[in-house]
């Protein structure tokens, strides 16, 4: 457990929390439920009051941002030259860090990276310059595995083998030098344990969970049909939704195509994507190529606690439709978690670790990413079957909040 006599900690992003994904749906709702039983810091880059957060948590704007061009620099300089040329590199934004850190006492407080790569590496950096003296992480993905994921990684020129290369080298040294470390699962344990040889009495388990804020969440009927008018969704279908990063693991063109292949034997759907990121160029080409532009609708990046239940609302499926990847038996996805709470029918990839939550179905209907007409047969058997599979999903929230909701998953951090 945690240091029981600390119970100031602070949590350090460079984020604003504006932009749906992994960073906003793990980070908020543990730094929620952190600030019901400590003093909680976030120290980040928000300026938005509309992010849901407590108004337990004291917010400290640290007014620095690394623009994308200088998030590389940094990486290969820490990699390679070490970390106080990387300190000297950038000189001023990493006093500016150090020293408001100092101000708000961080020596004798608990401090946490809850947010991006480059956060946990800025923590590492100031450590060994002797600004800080410890810092911990909330490891919520390990990038090398993301790089491997890619459909051209295996090419020696492809920028995601060399970002492979930097990602091992960098991640040996920050977590090695880390004081704690949480992870999502045992096997993400196991998995940095082995690989990095750590000891396993640095880590804490919290896997990802459901907010207990989501419970406060209220989607009228008139919201519904402001959406269903401003969209122009057709009211005479069925609709299947998807919400999430848009990403070669991500699955969504698999989901495009095996919707194509739904609409040949059924017209009476409608696709909506929500989301965004580095294929959403190809995902458009690949809806106008099949022709389905008039059968399918493409939101744009959603405010999780709002757009998101709105769209899920309205829907009758959802769909979760990642492709295996090395960490996808290492944790349950919080977007499938979000999905099952909605009450709404799921289809989602099946993994070996889903059997620890959706064993025969449970919560959710499975689908082998690895077959190739699974996730289109899924997706027809769900639709035939509309009615009785409606009704048995249809208390998934009350069943699937007791085992995640993150008040009790942060319990080893905090007992």
């Amino acid at each position: 457990m945690l240091d029981t006599k600390i119970n100031n900690f602070i949590f350090f992003s460079l984020s604003n929390f504006e932009i749906s994904g992994g960073t906003i749906s793990r980070s908020i709702p543990l730094l929620n439920a952190l600030s019901k039983k400590k003093n909680v810091t976030l120290v980040s880059n928000i300026n938005n009051s509309k992010v849901k957060l407590d108004a337990k948590i004291d917010l400290f704007n640290i007014d620095v941002i690394f623009n994308k061009f200088e998030k590389i620099i940094l990486i290969i300089s820490v990699s390679f030259f070490g970390c106080f040329l990387s300190y000297l590199l950038f000189y001023k934004k990493m006093k500016r860090i150090g020293d408001n850190l100092k101000l708000l006492g961080v020596n004798n407080k608990e401090i946490f990276s809850v947010g991006e790569y480059i956060d946990h590496i800025i923590l590492f950096i100031l450590s060994k310059n002797k600004i800080i003296k410890e810092f911990s992480l909330d490891v919520h993905g390990i990038s090398h595995t993301e790089f491997k994921s890619k459909k051209n990684y295996r090419i020696i020129f492809s920028i995601f083998f060399y970002k492979d290369i930097l990602a091992k080298i960098i991640d040996k040294k920050i977590y090695s030098n880390a004081t704690k470390l949480i992870v999502l699962s045992k096997e993400m344990q196991a998995y940095l344990s082995e690989k990095y040889y750590i000891n396993n009495s640095k880590f804490y388990i919290i896997p990802d969970g459901i907010d207990p804020m989501m419970k406060k969440v209220d989607v009228s009927k008139d919201k519904i049909n402001e959406y269903l008018n401003f969209y122009n969704i057709p009211l005479n279908k069925k609709i299947i939704f998807f919400c999430g990063e848009f990403k070669d693991s991500s699955g969504v063109d698999f989901l495009i195509r095996s919707y194509n292949d739904v609409l040949k034997k059924n017209k009476d759907i409608f696709l909506i994507i929500a989301g965004g990121g580095e294929l959403e160029k190809k995902y458009f080409e690949l809806v106008s190529e099949l022709g389905i532009q008039d059968c399918c609708l493409f939101t744009g990046r959603v405010p999780f606690y709002n757009d998101f239940f709105i769209f899920a609302k309205l829907s009758n499926i959802l769909v979760c439709p990642d492709l295996e990847t090395p960490i996808s038996e290492m944790c349950i996805h919080t977007k499938y978690l979000n999905a099952v709470f909605t009450n709404k029918i799921v289809i989602n990839s099946y993994f070996k670790i889903y059997d620890n939550i959706n064993l025969n179905n449970r919560f959710s209907i499975n689908y082998n990413p690895s077959i190739k007409n699974d996730l289109y047969e899924k997706i027809m058997y769900s639709v035939k079957n509309y009615k009785s599979l409606k009704n048995k999903y249809s208390q998934n929230n009350l069943k699937i909040f007791d085992l995640y909701n993150y008040d009790n998953l942060i319990k080893p951090i905090i007992d």
